[in-house]
């Protein structure tokens, strides 16, 4: 953060990268996840999608939620590589069976022609009705009906 910021010295982006990648080499699975949220933002790192979906695949193939909905996302819609729907799925899929309720409603968009409906999908992330979920894919909040 220091050279990326400027703290206590010039902001170094050359420099900044460098460490920040070296730190991701060896480090858990947020620096990787981080690394990749750095590179797709722009912010500190300049912007770069392949090193973004690199360091999101990483971090996904260790579990991370975000990480694994992030490259749903960028697999989904071509950014820092080919488009393809089949691993978008995957991904999405992943996320999903953790709860993630953004990574749901991607997933009930790209099986929207699939044998399973929105709802079913839905209903498979996290086992049963989640309010987030449903807004998520409803855009709306109408969760009375499931108490």
């Amino acid at each position: 953060m220091i050279y990326s910021q400027g703290i206590g010295t010039a902001k170094d982006p050359v420099r900044a990268t460098f460490w920040f990648e070296l730190a991701g080499q060896d480090g858990s699975v947020e620096d990787k996840y981080t690394l990749g949220v750095m590179y797709s933002k722009g912010e500190p790192l300049e912007k770069n999608d392949v090193k973004a979906r690199q360091w999101f695949e990483r971090a996904a193939n260790e579990g991370h939620v975000l990480a694994q909905y992030n490259l749903a996302v960028m697999y989904s819609e071509g950014l820092g590589g080919d488009r393809d729907l089949q691993k978008a799925r995957h991904w999405a899929d992943k996320a999903a069976g953790q709860g993630d309720p953004e990574a749901t409603r991607l997933l009930s968009v790209l099986n929207e022609r699939g044998k399973q409906s929105p709802f079913e999908i839905l209903m498979v992330a996290g086992g049963g009705p989640c309010c987030r979920a449903a807004y998520c894919a409803t855009g709306s909040a109408g969760c009375r009906s499931w108490g």
